[in-house]
């Protein structure tokens, strides 16, 4: 049986009133079910991510946002990271983010 090719991502959370910053969420596709990793997938070319710029202009500012920072590295090495509010991220993005946050482990 072969090993299964992992895609590891990284959620970083920033900002908001108090300006707490946790603890990465770290979810690696091999640790996940396999309908789990596929949507990660799906999401990451759904969101267009690897084309992404490295920002995402916000686009309705605000002092108390949490800024949040993807970072996706695929298992031949691809890697890339992308800051962003909820306002400036596509559906695709905010979706994806929430599946790091709910299914990651720490």
């Amino acid at each position: 049986m072969a090993a299964k090719k992992s895609t590891c991502l990284s959620l970083a959370r920033s900002g908001g009133v108090a300006g707490i910053r946790p603890p990465p969420k770290v979810l690696d596709t091999a640790k996940v079910s396999a309908a789990a990793a596929q949507r990660v997938e799906e999401l990451l070319v759904k969101a267009g991510f690897f084309s992404l710029p490295a920002e995402l202009p916000e686009r309705s500012p605000s002092a108390d946002s949490f800024q949040h920072s993807l970072t996706v590295r695929h298992a031949g090495g691809r890697e890339h990271t992308v800051t962003f509010t909820e306002s400036a991220a596509s559906d695709a993005l905010r979706e994806l983010k929430r599946l790091v946050r709910d299914q990651a482990q720490g």
